[in-house]
């Protein structure tokens, strides 16, 4: 199956991925703040906020994933993809691998978490999995790449 560009362009579908982010964010951002107070409770320790508000307060593509979307994971990113290709290469190759690099990691989670016991999902759910479109994640962070170039 193809990506149709005017079907993920159209404005429904685009009000759902909207929604459908916003409640992730609020569900990860939930998530952190139960798991921060009980760190914090626990130990002393004051976490660092993982999720800084990004569908409603970014400015920019640029503050969203540098700045305010999953924090931890951005300072992964940056250490362990954009510094060491950063060190031999230009900002932007390095900026690209980062993108990369998580296409591919939401590749996998959706491989592991969908495809990896797939009769077993389906005989659940008495639903056939042939419409999951693998690349399509990585397609979504190239074109993140693309949108902050």
């Amino acid at each position: 199956e193809y990506i149709i560009i005017s079907e993920y362009l159209h404005p429904g579908h685009l009000g759902n991925c909207f929604l459908i982010a916003l409640l992730f964010q609020q569900a990860l951002g939930l998530g952190d703040a139960i798991f921060g107070n009980i760190v914090q409770i626990l130990f002393g320790y004051k976490v660092v906020q993982g999720m800084r508000n990004p569908m409603l307060e970014a400015t920019s593509p640029s503050d969203f994933w540098g700045r305010r979307w999953n924090v931890l994971v951005h300072s992964v990113m940056k250490r362990g993809v954009y510094k060491p290709i950063r060190k031999y290469s230009s900002s932007l190759l390095a900026s690209l691998g980062v993108f990369v690099a998580s296409g591919l990691f939401h590749e996998w989670l959706v491989y592991t978490v969908l495809l990896y016991n797939r009769t077993t999902i389906e005989t659940a759910t008495n639903k056939k999995m042939n419409d999951i479109l693998l690349g399509s994640n990585t397609a979504f962070f190239l074109w993140n790449f693309v949108v902050i170039v």
